[in-house]
């Protein structure tokens, strides 16, 4: 059913391409340079890259990369109008904009020979090999958001989706991604989206939905509105706020409680345990952490250490659960020990 709707993606790309420019606004042709450049060399097999630099002063310091995904395995993602239209438009922003050609069933593979070759190339190329911003939309999510949430790709430190989805084994904690919803998607479509970002939000992922009511699939093509020209302009200012040198540094400094706060979320106390174990550890007088690292090991079913540990929190009054609710649930209670309002956990 997968293949027979991508090749229905495929086909309807291919018959509309002269159709498909982007619906932002694309730098002057003397605002930017482009290269072709052959990135991956297999035998008889030559990958190439379109690498679109802003011209002027901006060539004067290596520049984070804004690459767009091609998940079909394939060369029209290098040439597309929409896929030339983003790159060009990143050089705008402050990127260095990148189109490539795959190999079917070698997407993640070919995406890997690409940073490899960035990062051999970086001062030739002026950019930044260990700043990738990837963006994937339609049918390419379903290879590009796995490959992008693969914990060994540190050097993408943030991550687009246009209307597609897929579900993922595991999500990044340090990576920020921002969905980008078209309201008049397949029912279908969008049902699956809205679960896969349910999920992973539950996880305590840093992820972003942004909902486009009246888009279609395609709107940055196909909705030629000023609506549609914000959405594309917030999803670069997503880009360039999510690499920024502060941004970074507030993302990893709260990677390990975001996790083990995610791991309490979806039931995984075992792991939560061991995470609050040494966050605490850091922080011996912190209430709400020492709270929180008891929630974990009551749903450990560590009950003495539990208790011990929120013996060290001061004087809690806690209520039991209503039926149905389980023991681990966090009830708030009224704490009369200075008036203030606590959240507590039900014995």
């Amino acid at each position: 059913m997968r293949f027979g709707i991508i090749v229905v993606l495929l086909a309807s790309v291919t018959c509309r391409a002269q159709e498909m420019r982007l619906v932002y606004p694309v730098p002057a042709p003397s605002s930017f340079t482009q290269r072709n450049i052959v990135y991956k060399q297999a035998g008889q097999t030559a990958l190439a890259m379109d690498l679109y630099l802003p011209t002027g002063t901006a060539l004067a310091k290596s520049l984070p990369v804004f690459v767009i995904f091609n998940g079909f395995g394939s060369s029209f993602m290098r040439t597309s109008p929409q896929s030339q239209g983003w790159a060009k438009a990143a050089t705008a922003h402050g990127f260095a904009g990148i189109t490539l050609e795959t190999t079917e069933g070698h997407d993640a593979e070919d995406f890997d020979s690409l940073t490899e070759y960035l990062q051999q190339h970086a001062k030739d190329l002026h950019v930044d090999p260990q700043r990738l911003v990837v963006i994937a939309w339609s049918g390419n999510v379903s290879a590009g958001l796995p490959t992008v949430e693969d914990p060994r790709r540190q050097a993408v430190k943030a991550a687009v989706m246009y209307y597609g989805s897929t579900d993922v084994p595991q999500v990044r904690f340090d990576l920020p991604v921002l969905f980008v919803r078209a309201g008049l998607d397949q029912p279908a479509s969008n049902q699956h989206l809205d679960r896969v970002v349910a999920t992973g939000i539950a996880a305590n992922a840093p992820w972003t939905l942004l909902n486009y009511p009246a888009g279609h699939h395609g709107f940055d093509v196909f909705d030629d509105n000023d609506l549609s020209r914000e959405i594309i302009e917030e999803t670069f200012r997503f880009a360039q706020n999510a690499i920024a040198d502060s941004y970074q540094s507030a993302l990893h400094a709260g990677l390990d409680e975001a996790s083990a706060a995610g791991a309490i979320f979806t039931g995984d106390f075992v792991k939560a345990a061991a995470l609050y174990r040494e966050i605490v550890a850091a922080h011996p007088q912190d209430a709400r952490r020492l709270l929180a690292y008891g929630i974990a090991l009551t749903g450990a079913k560590r009950y003495k250490e539990a208790r011990a540990i929120r013996s060290r929190t001061g004087h809690w009054r806690t209520r039991r659960a209503r039926p149905g609710c389980p023991r681990s649930q966090i009830l708030c209670a009224r704490s009369r020990s200075g008036g203030r309002d606590r959240l507590a956990q039900a014995d």
